[in-house]
């Protein structure tokens, strides 16, 4: 799957996690839409992993409490996000998105010195069922307050059914177009493709 960004490329899902009405959460990195967390917190991780293994680490007394803790301050952020508690904030974002790649630094160094220690795999499955079941009730609710049946089909939707078939058919079709692209050569009083 990908989503259409305004220069005509396709952005892989992979890479933004947002479709379009999202983007505001991704950054632009040479025409390609890039997912803010993960600027943030991969490059944080990987950084603080090498720090952690050959600089110096927190005494081993805390460690536990830090890898489960550190991580907290983003998993609020993310389930308030989509609950609807408030909007989203790029610097938020990032301050959270950094602690957080701090603790999953430490986590890297943890996993690479014992592949059978169990804490890395507590923390991420445990954070992560936790936010795609507070994602799933948030939509669920939203659909529900917008309106929405959630079971409705998205192609019966009012409006999603007209942009989803030309974004699949240009995206199927291999068509690339600028905005404005082709119109000189469209013949007057021909209406562009989706319309009408």
């Amino acid at each position: 799957m990908c989503a259409v960004i305004e220069r005509g490329e396709h952005t892989p899902l992979w890479l933004s996690h947002h479709w379009n009405h999202d983007f505001d959460r991704c950054i632009d990195v040479r025409g390609r839409k890039v997912c803010r967390r993960c600027s943030v917190l991969y490059p944080v991780g990987i950084v603080s992993a090498v720090v952690l293994a050959h600089v110096g680490s927190w005494p081993a007394s805390v460690d536990l409490w830090l890898v489960c803790l550190l991580p907290f301050p983003a998993f609020v952020e993310m389930v308030g996000e989509h609950a609807g508690w408030w909007r989203p904030s790029p610097n938020r974002l990032i301050a959270f998105a950094a602690v957080q790649g701090i603790g999953c630094g430490r986590l890297y160094v943890r996993y690479l010195h014992d592949h059978a220690d169990p804490v890395p795999f507590v923390v991420i499955f445990g954070y992560g069922f936790a936010l795609i079941a507070a994602v799933l009730l948030s939509a669920r609710r939203g659909s529900g307050a917008a309106g929405v049946d959630a079971t409705e089909p998205l192609h019966e939707v009012a409006g999603i059914a007209e942009g989803a078939g030309v974004v699949a058919g240009e995206a199927r079709g291999g068509q690339h177009r600028h905005e404005g692209e082709g119109e000189a050569d469209r013949p007057a009083g021909e209406a562009p493709p989706g319309h009408g």
